[in-house]
């Protein structure tokens, strides 16, 4: 995991982009040491008023998010917000959420640019979800101090060996 954060911030990637360079690079597989049939965390789902986080499902690396988000809602969401990644989900938050309301970004095709009201909808709905993602971000960061420093010290004794001999 260590090395999958270290690519997202060489590489400036957001969670969801340093995912697809892993599905699509193999050298970003190589160096992460992700066999593609493992099993790695994805999707999360979070409140975003409270930014508590309710569901959180691992699956295989080759699993799309999209493809697990009846297990990430609980059937009291009044709004669902997400990412042009759960496009085409309306029929899943129905079932398991009827009483919510559907804010997914739309998606820009290269022969259906989006509207100047289209990007100002999905900056709207981007600026909700960026307050419940926040706290991942925090965290993250933690995570990657304590990986780091973990890892540090792990090493230790052959980092000292090495200077000493």
């Amino acid at each position: 995991m260590l090395r999958v954060y270290f690519l997202a911030q060489w590489f400036n990637l957001s969670d969801p982009a340093v995912e697809e360079a892993l599905y699509d690079m193999l050298s970003m597989r190589a160096f992460a040491r992700i066999d593609l049939g493992g099993i790695v965390p994805s999707p999360t789902w979070r409140d975003s008023r409270s930014k508590l986080v309710h569901s959180i499902v691992a699956t295989a690396a080759n699993v799309h998010d999209g493809a697990v988000l009846a297990d990430l809602l609980h059937g009291e969401e009044t709004r669902v917000y997400g990412d042009c990644a759960y496009l085409g989900k309306g029929d899943v938050i129905r079932e398991k959420s009827p009483r919510a309301r559907a804010f997914i970004n739309k998606r820009a095709y290269r022969s259906h640019p989006l509207t100047d009201q289209d990007r100002e909808t999905n900056r709207r709905k981007s600026s909700v979800r960026a307050r419940a993602e926040h706290i991942f971000g925090t965290v993250k960061g933690y995570f990657g101090v304590l990986f780091a420093l973990s890892n540090l010290f792990m090493v230790k004794k052959r980092l000292l060996s090495m200077s000493t001999g």
